[in-house]
């Protein structure tokens, strides 16, 4: 993590969290999420919009508390995030990045079952449980993450192993560790849970073979 000592990143993550949580409704603790800004949003990509998430989908915050912003400016200026691949950094490259997602949260914090496009989830601090599903078992789900790996994941589990649900219908399971760099395909499922405070970035991306599925 650079200069940024890890009590740092807990303890920044915590007041993050906290503080997104009181906006939402839900009772579980919130993913703080850093949207980089596209050409399209007439800002530079160094500028931010500071957004939360528990159940659902991520909600930008147009004004942020001034807490947040500094703990954040620190976070990303010495965390030194591993690179994107090569592949998405090249000019003119067939595949094609969109802006990226930085995201920071406390353990426990998380973002519910979905799917999309095809992306890089790279971790710098902390550690991520992971559940992925293949496309034909994904779905998009309201129920926060800790609330479903505390109330469906034992029962799904458990059924799995008795064999009584088809292949397809039990999760790939893995923990993400500081450093990792997870590809998760176009339209496969997931569901990810922090097992630490976590501080990463994730990138959509158009492919060659995304684009001729269309």
């Amino acid at each position: 993590m650079g200069s940024l000592f890890a009590h740092d990143v807990d303890g920044a993550t915590g007041r993050i969290g906290n503080q997104s949580s009181a906006r939402n409704s839900g009772t579980d603790t919130a993913l703080t999420y850093i949207f980089e800004r596209s050409s399209a949003q007439g800002g530079a990509a160094s500028g931010a919009v500071l957004g939360a998430a528990t159940g659902g989908a991520a909600t930008t915050a147009a004004a942020p508390p001034d807490a947040q912003n500094d703990a954040v400016g620190t976070l990303l200026a010495a965390a030194r995030l591993p690179p994107m691949p090569p592949l998405l950094a090249k000019p003119n490259s067939p595949f094609q990045p969109q802006p990226a997602q930085f995201y920071l949260g406390p353990a426990g914090a998380g973002a519910p079952m979905h799917y999309h496009g095809d992306a890089f989830n790279v971790l710098a601090h902390g550690r991520k449980r992971w559940w992925l599903f293949p496309p034909d078992a994904a779905n998009f789900s309201t129920v926060p993450a800790s609330q479903w790996v505390r109330e469906a994941v034992p029962d799904l589990c458990g059924r799995c192993e008795r064999r009584e649900l088809e292949l397809r219908h039990c999760p790939l399971t893995l923990t993400q560790e500081a450093g990792d760099l997870l590809f998760v395909p176009r339209d496969w499922g997931h569901a990810v849970l922090n097992l630490q405070p976590a501080v990463g970035y994730a990138v959509e991306f158009d492919s060659p073979w995304s684009r001729s599925s269309t």
